[in-house]
C-alpha cells in the first residue's frame, strides 16, 4: 500500500458523492453505485486522480466486467494522462488472471503456452471421453450428457471446489477426475481453471510476489464476484487497498455461482473500510427513476437500499399494457419501433427467455425492420472462423484433439473417423498431434502424413505471427471450401475479417512472455458477445445480457408470473429475490422511454395457457399517471391458430443483424410473375422492390446471386420480387 505526500489536484465536473469516491484514500473502499450513476467516469477518475498523487499506473488492477469496458476505461485515460495508461494492468477476471498465469508458468512448473478451452471446448472435450466409456454413445445424448457435468464442473470451480474428488454423473462416476488429467495432458485450462489455479498460486509463497505486486485494486460489478474470485480479491489486499464498486440490487448471476451477499461482506473482509452511495442517475427520465424505485422499495430490507434521484429533465410516462397474447404484445412493440423517430439501435426488446424473441423476430421480418438477436452467435464461434481457428489450434497446441478432428473435415481429406481416433490415441501416447501424424503407419497413411506436413508448415508460419499462419490456412484449401457454400460471400468475407483481426492484434499487443499466435488464441477464447455493440439494428437480448448496457427505448414484454419471476423461482425465496432484481436490471437500462406488457394468454410448447401479470407489477399501478400510463386493449376476437408459430426466417443466422429482410411472400403483387432461370443470365439488370438496382452475379437452380448497392445476395428465383430493367 502507498500514500504519497503530495496531494493531487481536486477532482472535477463530478457530484459530492463522486469526488468523495475518487478522492478517497487511506483505506479499501465500497462504492454503492446506482443506475447510471457514473461509476466507469468514478473508476477512471479515480485512477487517473491515484496516478496524479504519485501512484505507479504498473501497481493498479482494474478488474471490469467486459474486456470491451477495460478498453474503454485505458482510452479515457490516455486522454487524460496520456501513454502512461498503457501501463495499467486492466481487464476482466479472466483475461487478468491467464496473464498471471503466464507470468508464473515457471513458478507453478506450467508450460506458459498452454491453451484455453471456450464453453464449446470444454464439452467437446467432455464428449470425447464419455464416448470413450460408451462408444454406443449418439451424439444428442453425449452432447446433454456433456453439457449437464460442464454445468457442474463449472459451479464447482467457481465455489472453489475441486469437481475431480465428487462424482458428478452416476454413469460416469470418475469424469470430474478425467476431465482434470484430460486437461492436464493438453496443456490447457477452462475459463474457471484460469480463476481457481490463480487463487490456489496468491496463497502460497511463490505467488507472494503477485500479493506485492499493485497497491491499489479496482473491482466492477461487485455484487456479481464469486467466492473463487473473492479468494483472489482476499489475497491481493495485503498490499493493495481494494476499490469495490457494485449495486447489490443488479446482482443476477447466483446461477454462475455468484454471491449477491459479498456486498454485505465487504466490509468485514476488507477492514477498515469507507463505503459511499451514488444515488444520483445521470441516464434515465425521473418517471423512469420512479418506476425503478418502486421496483427497488418491493424488497426495503435489501442490503444497501438506496433511494434513487435525478436532475434529468422529465420525459414520457412509462407504459404498462396488458394484451390479450403475445401476437398482439409483439405487435405493439414492432409498431413503436417502425413509427419511432429514432434509429433501429436506440431500441432494445429485452426478455427473460432467449425464446420469446420468436414472435419479435416474426413481426421485425414483416415491417421490413433490421434487427439482430444480441448474445446470440459470437464472431469467433462461427462455423468457417472456428475452422480457420481449428486448423491454428492443431498446429500450436499438442493434444488438441477436437481441434485435429474439425481441421481434417474442413475441408475434407479422405480421413475417416476411425482413423482420427486411431491417431488420437497414438498422440495421446506419444505426446503430441504432429509426432502421431507424421508417424501413422495405417489406413490413409498418405493422407495423414499430408496433414501432418501440412499442420506443420503452419505451426512454422505461426512462430512469425498469427496473421502469416492464417494466410496459409485460407491459401491451403479452406478459402476454397468456403466459397463453394450457399452464403459464400458472408464467410468468405468473414474470413478476411478474421485476418484483419489477427494483424490487428499482433500491432497492438507485445507481452514478452507469449507468442502473438498464443496471444491472438487466448483474445479469441476469452472474447465475450458481451463485448459487441451492433450497429444499425434493433436490439433483442436476454436481460442477463443486457447488463453493462443502455438503451434510448427499451421493452419489457412476458412481465407474467412463471416468466418473470420464472417458474423456477416460484417456491424459492431467494430466487425469487432475484428475479425481482432482475426486473430492476431490465427496467434501469431505459434512458428515454420504457414500455412493461403482459398477455392474457400466452402459446407455449404448442398450446394456448392463460397468463397472470407478474407480482412486481402491482406496486406499479399505484403510481401517479404521469408517471405510469396505464394502457388498456381489448380481447382479441379472432381465434388462435398455428400459423402464427412459423419460425422466422433469421432464427438459424443469429449471429449478425438482420438488415434487409425480404418482404413476406404474401406482399408480391400476383400481377407481376416470377422471373424464370433463363432470363437472368450473368450481368443482367434487375430491380428488387426492397432492396433496389442491381446486377446479376450468377444462377443456380433455384436462387440467383445479385450484386445490390450494399451487398451480395442470394434470392429464391421464384419468390423474390425481381423485374428486368
Amino acid at each position: 500500500m502507498s500514500n504519497n505526500a503530495e496531494t493531487p489536484p481536486t477532482a472535477t465536473g463530478l457530484n459530492d458523492a463522486q469526488r468523495r469516491a475518487v478522492e478517497h484514500r487511506g483505506s479499501h473502499l465500497l462504492v454503492v453505485a446506482g443506475p447510471g450513476s457514473g461509476k466507469t467516469r468514478v473508476l477512471t477518475q479515480r485512477i487517473a486522480h491515484l496516478i496524479a498523487g504519485g501512484e505507479q499506473a504498473s501497481r493498479i488492477l482494474a478488474v471490469t466486467f467486459t474486456n470491451k469496458a477495460a478498453s474503454e476505461i485505458k482510452a479515457r485515460l490516455e486522454k487524460t494522462i496520456g501513454e502512461e495508461a498503457q501501463w495499467i494492468w486492466a481487464g476482466t477476471f479472466h483475461s487478468i488472471c491467464a496473464k498471471i498465469l503466464r507470468y508464473s508458468a515457471q513458478d507453478m512448473e506450467l508450460d506458459k503456452s498452454f491453451q484455453i478451452l471456450d464453453s464449446d471446448d470444454s464439452e467437446r472435450v467432455l464428449i470425447t471421453l464419455l464416448r470413450e466409456k460408451n462408444a454406443e454413445l449418439d451424439t444428442k445424448t453425449a452432447r446433454a450428457s456433456a453439457r449437464a457435468i460442464k454445468e457442474q464442473i463449472s459451479l464447482m470451480k467457481n465455489q472453489f471446489q475441486d469437481p475431480a474428488l465428487k462424482q458428478l454423473s452416476s454413469e460416469y462416476p470418475d469424469i470430474g477426475r478425467r476431465y482434470q488429467e484430460r486437461l492436464a495432458k493438453m496443456n490447457a485450462f477452462d475459463f474457471d481453471d484460469l480463476l481457481v489455479r490463480t487463487a490456489q498460486h496468491l496463497h502460497t509463497p511463490e505467488g507472494a510476489r503477485w500479493v506485492q505486486k499493485f497497491d491499489h485494486v479496482l473491482v466492477d460489478e461487485f455484487q456479481d464476484t464469486n467466492t473463487v474470485q473473492l479468494k483472489i480479491l482476499e489475497a491481493l489486499k495485503g498490499t493493495a487497498y481494494v476499490c469495490a464498486v457494485g449495486d447489490a440490487a443488479q446482482g443476477i448471476y447466483s446461477w454462475r455461482g455468484a454471491d449477491n451477499a459479498v456486498m454485505q461482506k465487504f466490509t468485514e473482509l476488507f477492514a477498515p473500510a469507507e463505503v459511499i452511495t451514488l444515488t444520483e442517475n445521470y441516464r434515465s427520465t425521473p418517471e423512469i427513476v420512479q418506476v425503478c424505485q418502486s421496483i427497488l422499495d418491493q424488497d426495503p430490507t435489501a442490503p444497501f437500499h438506496i433511494t434513487l434521484e435525478t436532475s434529468n429533465a422529465s420525459g414520457k410516462a412509462v407504459v404498462l399494457c396488458e394484451f390479450d397474447d403475445d401476437r398482439d404484445e409483439s405487435d405493439y412493440a414492432v409498431s413503436k419501433i417502425k413509427t419511432g423517430s429514432m434509429p433501429p439501435e436506440s431500441y432494445a426488446i429485452l426478455v427473460r427467455t432467449i425464446a420469446q424473441t420468436r414472435s419479435f423476430e416474426e413481426r421485425l421480418l414483416n415491417a421490413a425492420l433490421p434487427y439482430v438477436v444480441v448474445g446470440g452467435l459470437r464472431f469467433y464461434e462461427r462455423a468457417e472462423i472456428k475452422d480457420a481457428l481449428a486448423h491454428l489450434k492443431a498446429a500450436v497446441f499438442p493434444l488438441d484433439i477436437n481441434a485435429l478432428q474439425r481441421a481434417a473435415s474442413s475441408p475434407r481429406r479422405g480421413i475417416g473417423p476411425k482413423t482420427l481416433e486411431t491417431i488420437a490415441q497414438n498422440a495421446i501416447e506419444l505426446g503430441g498431434l504432429l509426432t502421431a501424424l507424421t508417424s501413422y503407419e495405417g489406413a490413409k497413411a498418405s493422407q495423414v502424413h499430408e496433414l501432418g506436413a501440412y499442420l506443420s508448415a503452419v505451426s512454422k508460419a505461426a512462430l512469425d505471427s498469427p496473421a502469416a499462419a492464417l494466410k496459409l490456412i485460407l491459401a491451403s484449401g479452406l478459402r476454397d471450401a468456403v466459397s463453394k457454400a450457399e452464403d459464400a460471400e458472408a464467410r468468405l468475407e468473414n474470413l478476411d475479417e478474421l485476418l484483419a483481426a489477427a494483424t490487428e492484434f499482433e500491432t497492438k499487443n507485445q507481452d514478452p512472455e507469449v507468442t502473438p499466435t498464443l496471444a491472438f488464441l487466448e483474445h479469441t477464447s476469452l472474447y465475450s458477445s458481451a463485448d459487441d455493440r451492433q450497429q444499425g439494428a434493433v436490439q433483442l437480448l436476454t436481460i442477463h445480457s443486457a447488463k453493462g448496457r443502455e438503451f434510448p427505448v427499451v421493452f419489457l414484454p412476458g412481465l407474467e408470473e412463471e416468466l418473470l419471476p420464472h417458474i423456477r423461482s416460484l417456491y424459492d425465496t431467494a430466487a425469487l429475490d432475484e428475479e425481482l432484481r432482475l426486473f430492476y436490471v431490465g427496467a434501469s437500462r431505459a434512458e428515454k422511454e420504457l414500455h412493461l406488457t403482459y398477455c392474457r394468454q400466452r402459446m407455449l410448447f404448442g398450446k394456448t395457457h392463460p397468463r397472470s401479470a407478474s407480482r412486481f407489477l402491482a406496486p406499479l399501478k399505484e403510481l401517479p399517471p404521469t408517471t405510469l400510463q396505464i394502457v388498456e386493449t381489448p380481447h382479441r376476437k379472432s381465434p388462435w391458430s398455428q400459423g402464427h408459430r412459423a419460425a422466422p426466417r433469421a432464427a438459424t443466422s443469429w449471429s449478425a443483424p438482420f438488415k434487409n429482410p425480404p418482404p413476406p411472400v404474401q406482399a408480391r403483387q400476383s400481377a407481376t410473375p416470377a422471373l424464370s432461370q433463363e432470363q437472368l443470365p450473368k450481368n443482367a439488370l434487375v430491380s428488387h422492390t426492397s432492396f433496389g438496382d442491381g446486377v446479376v452475379l450468377a444462377t443456380g437452380t433455384d436462387t440467383v446471386t445479385v450484386k445490390f448497392a450494399d451487398r451480395s445476395r442470394i434470392l429464391s428465383i421464384a419468390l423474390a420480387p425481381l423485374t428486368l430493367r
